[in-house]
């Protein structure tokens, strides 16, 4: 009887054992499973010539996914004119405001060391800028300051491809009004983390490089994550790229990084930047309780859109550059993209890999169908310049390099792809132009409809191109 007891409890011992691997198998097996898709997926995008760039998913510090498709650069000299340098793990990206999180993250360590406080005021640093004696550091961090964002000024395109000293970008943001009252309200403006840059410089006496080096990169073994103004000099040589009649073409200018300085000019690659938001929720760079507040009161983090689980992270857009970092932590799980070439709704990418690695339902897009060419000839029909009935709003439509191309008046211009005999598209910001089929004397298109989301706007001829 007793021998009967012992050989029941092995064998149900035994049993639970066994489904216990099986459900571990079982685990693995669907994890394997759904990165198989994302992987087709990912490469799909470069195959049908939708997005290239780099991805990389950690799953509690494990590395799961890290992967590249694309060209990191076009290759230089006489005899590769024509050739592109493949991506590869080791590939930099301009992360653009995704430095902000980082900046954010320095401040708050000077805050952690007291040699800085959420109430100090700009006025300690920079007692020319507009209502520098109400601006906290805390207005800073929230976008909730009132300075304006000085790239959207008309004056911008003058100088963002050329270096610039702090003392020129001051002089500008000392020179801007104030939109509202500081801690009234919340507007995005670059201007908040350009300066939190300079404060940051001020109060340790370093450079901002330095600081980012000895406070993030170093304690995290970031290999590949750098601030550095003069990109050639740091042996730092990558482009983004725009799709135009079945070839990636090569986006230019370039920005200068000392424009936009700490809020947006950190070059990084998307395993670095996991490695980097994991770790700040982790407690490794400030404590959990900093962080949290961090998250809560939108210091430099918030939650983008892409999924309903509960997230934190930052998007970035650059040129032709789009980034995201995503941490999701009850799950423990940073999700980041970075795309240096795109011809597809962006959010749709993020949304579709985030909603792949949980489980959730994602209908994949069919990239079978031809893509639409026009020449320049076909073109022409669409070029002039266009207002909005309320008389502010002026766009130009032109040809460049033998694409079409749109620009608000001191706007950066956009590239439309072909999509009908009268729609293009920019997939990257998804717009929308819906050119009138009725044209003038001189063959010309009358107005255009500029849809973006649920909102659609109509632009009337004014003048048209030679």
């Amino acid at each position: 009887m007793i021998l009967k007891r012992t050989l029941s409890r092995i064998a149900f011992k035994s049993a639970i054992a066994l489904f216990a691997t099986l459900s571990c198998l079982t685990q693995v097996q669907a994890q394997e499973d759904k990165l198989t898709v994302i992987n087709s997926y990912i490469d799909d995008l470069f195959t049908y010539n939708k997005a290239m760039g780099s991805f990389t998913i950690l799953d509690k510090g494990n590395v799961v996914l890290d992967k590249q498709t694309g060209y990191s650069n076009r290759k230089v000299g006489l005899l590769a004119s024509r050739g592109y340098v493949p991506a590869d793990s080791s590939s930099p990206y301009k992360v653009a405001s995704i430095s902000k999180t980082m900046t954010a993250t320095m401040v708050m360590q000077l805050i952690e060391a007291n040699k800085l406080s959420l109430d100090t005021k700009l006025n300690d640093f920079f007692p020319e800028i507009s209502n520098a004696e109400h601006i906290s550091i805390r207005d800073l961090l929230q976008h909730r300051s009132g300075l304006v964002n000085f790239i959207d000024e008309p004056d911008f395109l003058s100088y963002y491809t050329k270096p610039q000293t702090q003392a020129q970008m001051m002089a500008r943001l000392a020179a801007l009004p104030s939109n509202f009252p500081p801690g009234s309200q919340y507007e995005y403006s670059n201007a908040n983390y350009l300066l939190l840059g300079y404060i940051i410089e001020k109060v340790t006496g370093k450079s901002f490089d330095e600081v980012l080096r000895a406070q993030i990169t170093q304690p995290l073994n970031l290999t590949h994550t750098q601030y550095c103004l003069d990109l050639k000099a740091c042996d730092v040589h990558i482009a983004s790229f725009y799709y135009w009649n079945n070839a990636w073409v090569a986006i230019t200018p370039h920005w200068s990084p000392t424009v936009t300085g700490a809020a947006a000019s950190i070059t990084s690659t998307t395993l670095d930047v996991s490695r980097f938001i994991r770790a700040m929720f982790q407690g490794e760079l400030l404590p959990k309780e900093t962080v949290q507040m961090m998250s809560k009161e939108y210091f430099g983090i918030y939650s983008p859109e892409y999924s309903q689980l509960e997230r934190y992270g930052h998007d970035g857009i650059l040129e032709g550059y789009r980034s995201s970092m995503l941490y999701f932590p009850k799950q423990d799980v940073a999700i980041v993209i970075s795309i240096n070439g795109l011809h597809e709704t962006y959010d749709d990418i993020v949304r579709n890999i985030v909603g792949l690695y949980f489980d959730e339902k994602v209908e994949l897009p069919d990239y079978d169908r031809p893509n639409m060419t026009m020449n320049e000839g076909q073109l022409k029909a669409f070029t002039g310049t266009y207002k909005a009935l309320d008389g502010k709003k002026v766009v130009e439509v032109f040809i460049d390099d033998g694409a079409l191309k749109a620009q608000m008046v001191g706007q950066p211009s956009f590239t439309f792809i072909p999509m009908t005999e009268n729609e293009f598209e920019n997939k990257a910001f998804g717009i929308i132009l819906t050119f009138s089929p009725v044209k003038n004397e001189q063959g010309k298109t009358n107005n255009v409809k500029a849809k973006s989301g649920n909102h659609t706007e109509t632009y009337y001829r004014l003048r048209s191109s030679k």
